[in-house]
């Protein structure tokens, strides 16, 4: 599902598509310069707006969208292709907490893995130039800080390398006052969220592609913006794994 409650969202160049539904309500008003689409409906309520120059399809309003499959990226397998194998440096949740706390404003180059949850607050500044990858959670700018600064994340794209925000789990960015820049793939394995500030300003900028089991935009007032960035998703998705294989598990043959 793609959901939108109180959201500004604005998409340059890509579709938003969902396999199951996309719902927007509560003043949403979502735009964009392609489709959107929906295997089974999209719904808007009277108070919000949806709007995509080359039209919008749902079950209603053929032709209906074909399913996509979602690809699956290789974490942690013991191939030499995965991101554990391939990673820079790897950190576990407490000694990537560590990190942040003794370096509140910290560069990474290359990919990051972490084994577990990753937590960027407020006062920290992390720069990641390639990819952040977690077997756990990615949140930015959730749970209290005394910090007065946003939780600042950046995402650079080195040449043809890998770049983005790779989540086994789910990723979340606001709560409180939030930052985020993206030049790379975002990928949930769960949900990819986008909630606001609670009075403190939320800003997201992603410059690639999302795909996520579910994504939900809630109360988010301050605009969050995509330009689709093809090249982005080909270098950090490589040659994915698909969700959806068929296994026989019988087989007749008659003559």
């Amino acid at each position: 599902d793609i959901k939108g409650t109180g959201s500004s969202v604005t998409l340059t160049g890509g579709t938003f598509s969902a396999n199951d539904d996309i719902d927007l309500k509560f003043f949403s008003n979502w735009s964009t310069t392609e489709k959107a689409e929906a295997v089974d409906n999209i719904s808007v309520s009277a108070s919000s707006s949806l709007t995509a120059t080359q039209g919008i399809f749902d079950s209603s309003n053929p032709p209906i969208p074909a399913t996509i499959l979602m690809p699956q990226i290789d974490f942690d397998s013991v191939a030499t292709s995965s991101y554990k194998s391939l990673a820079d440096q790897t950190y576990t949740t407490g000694q990537f907490k560590s990190l942040l706390s003794d370096y509140p404003i910290t560069t990474l180059d290359g990919i990051t893995y972490v084994t577990g949850a990753v937590f960027i607050k407020k006062g920290h500044a992390l720069t990641i130039n390639g990819a952040l990858v977690a077997d756990g959670s990615i949140s930015i700018g959730s749970g209290y800080s005394s910090s007065q600064s946003a939780a600042t994340l950046t995402v650079v794209k080195i040449g043809d390398e890998p770049s983005g925000l790779l989540s086994k789990k789910n990723v979340s960015i606001g709560g409180f006052s939030s930052d985020v820049d993206i030049d790379g793939l975002v990928y949930a394995g769960g949900d990819f969220v986008v909630t606001d500030g609670i009075w403190q300003n939320v800003e997201a900028n992603i410059e690639g592609v999302v795909v996520a089991q579910n994504i939900n935009i809630l109360m988010s007032w301050d605009p969050t913006t995509m330009l689709l960035n093809e090249q982005n998703l080909i270098d950090t998705l490589g040659n994915p794994l698909f969700s959806q294989i068929l296994f026989i598990n019988h087989w007749e043959e008659e003559y």
